[in-house]
């Protein structure tokens, strides 16, 4: 479960990543309403990948 934590963060990061690229239109000083989700995604994803990275290590449980 605590992998599972990790790897879930490494997918909602790649959604963030794909959505900004999706939605940018190759201007990414004009941002879209949709790429706020991007951002949103990134942020959530960097927290969930530290938060299992926490979790996975040994010597806390």
């Amino acid at each position: 479960m605590r992998k599972d934590v990790l790897w879930f963060g490494v997918a909602v990061l790649l959604m963030g990543i794909i959505v900004i690229e999706v939605t940018g239109d190759g201007r990414p000083l004009i941002p879209s309403e949709y790429m706020y989700i991007g951002v949103v995604l990134l942020f959530f994803g960097v927290i969930l990948i530290s938060f299992g990275a926490i979790l996975s290590r040994k010597d806390i449980f």
